[in-house]
């Protein structure tokens, strides 16, 4: 799962999706998994659709066709070989368009035609102010990375956004040793069992991707 959250995000970044388009569509893929968990098989698929829907949600639309060169790309920058592009007229190109298409109503359907996803990004930035740590650039780079990668882990869209903000801020200073209030999750009104929980499953992933 983590896997595919991950071939999502970079592909909205080759993309030059905004940033809230890939909020959407790694939102979308969690929610979409959790409720159709033996829809697996057609991982591909919903990873294209997620991120079609995503753009369409966000005002900033990519086409199937964009979406399938980018997957390809990927594909072939994993295998070191020359990029391949389908024929926008070939079969095999309107077999996988149609497939998005179908999929892309399918994500809709299951996710009850609630597009709303919560972003933990604008609470970071508050506890940033609130701090007064503006001026730590690097501390604050890190948070960021963290922040992101806290969206691949499935369990993001099943906890508070400002979980995934707080254990964000409490990794980067645990591992850069800087100091952060100890009673930040009273900031924001959240369990700190609930934040060490999210935090282990957190920092083992960005133990994998250092």
């Amino acid at each position: 799962m983590i896997i595919l959250a991950k071939l999502v995000k970079n592909a909205t970044v080759l993309l030059l999706c905004p940033h809230t388009v890939t909020i959407d569509a790694l939102g979308f893929l969690h929610r979409f998994i959790a409720r159709n968990p033996q829809d697996t098989s057609l991982s591909l698929t919903i990873a294209k659709a997620c991120i079609l829907l995503a753009s369409k949600n966000n005002e900033h639309e990519r086409t199937p066709r964009d979406i399938v060169d980018c997957f390809n790309r990927i594909e072939s920058t994993c295998t070191h070989q020359e990029p391949t592009f389908l024929d926008s007229t070939s079969s095999e190109y309107l077999k996988q368009r149609e497939e998005i298409l179908e999929c892309e109503l399918k994500i809709v359907d299951s996710l009850g035609f609630d597009l709303r996803t919560a972003s933990p990004h604008h609470l970071f930035l508050k506890l940033v102010k609130l701090f007064q740590i503006e001026d730590y650039k690097d501390f604050l780079q890190q948070c960021w990375n963290y922040l992101n990668d806290s969206l691949l882990l499935p369990e993001s869209v099943t906890v508070h956004p400002s979980i995934l903000a707080i254990s964000s801020i409490k990794l980067a200073s645990q591992r850069m040793k800087i100091s952060v209030p100890h009673d930040i999750c009273q900031y924001l009104s959240v369990d700190e069992d609930a934040v060490q929980s999210f935090m282990r499953l957190h920092g083992t992933l960005c133990d994998q991707r250092s």
